[in-house]
């Protein structure tokens, strides 16, 4: 009887520690294979309900409803909502703006939303004006992540300029144009609900999960057959 009892405490235990893991926002780190730009963000709450941000080439999608944990999947139920529409401006400054003698230059970004706080795990890519990547020396598209407090730092060689930076996050579509080859620091500020979005039509997805904690969890995109990193926003 007692083998029984501690058996159904460590069963109904371990249950509950799976369905709070996740609480909190999970914002999906900038893998230098997802190139496409995607970004997503799924924010889960106590009561086993969420809400789901995506912004991809295809538009922006809002979508709401419940989920829960079996073991190593992951089931959302999609409800019907309507999404409240408003527009607000993102926007960018340049703090610094000094000359400098030596073949490169030096940004540094700070990344911050409207209420002051930092938005990490947002990122920046870069291009020529013919909207070209740029690249790094092994050919690889420059693309680089904010870190938990919202800065990244970046040099360049002043051959490349002028340049686009384009900021993603959420689906802000910031663009900013580069045309001289001073060092700069920028504070970038950006509103996190803005804009037309498409609403998640009511469905279920399942999909399979690994590595699930209080801070991060993986899923697999079953149609790009790899695993999707999500890291929790400590700010």
């Amino acid at each position: 009887m007692r083998k029984l009892l501690l058996l159904i405490f460590f069963s109904l235990s371990s249950y509950t520690f799976t369905q709070t893991l996740l609480e909190g926002e999970f914002n999906l780190v900038q893998e230098k294979y997802l190139i496409y730009l995607e970004t997503d963000s799924y924010i889960f709450k106590k009561d086993s309900s969420f809400d789901y941000f995506v912004f991809t080439d295809y538009g922006k999608f809002y979508g709401k409803g419940k989920y829960h944990i079996n073991k190593s999947e992951i089931t959302l139920k999609y409800e019907n909502v309507i999404v409240n529409q408003d527009t607000i401006v993102n926007k960018y400054e340049v703090l610094k703006d000094s000359a400098t003698d030596d073949d490169s230059i030096q940004y540094k970004f700070l990344i911050k939303d409207y209420k002051n706080k930092p938005i990490e795990y947002s990122g920046l890519s870069f291009y020529d004006t013919n909207w070209n990547d740029l690249k790094f020396a092994n050919g690889k598209p420059i693309l680089i992540n904010m870190d938990s407090n919202g800065f990244a730092q970046l040099k360049f060689g002043k051959n490349q300029v002028p340049l686009i930076i384009r900021v993603f996050y959420m689906g802000f579509p910031l663009i900013i144009y580069i045309f001289d080859d001073y060092n700069k620091e920028f504070l970038i500020t950006l509103y996190r609900y803005f804009g037309e979005w498409n609403n998640v039509e009511p469905k279920k997805e399942k999909f399979k999960i690994r590595n699930v904690s209080e801070k991060e969890f993986y899923i697999k995109d079953p149609y790009k057959e790899y695993w999707k990193h999500y890291v929790k926003k400590t700010k």
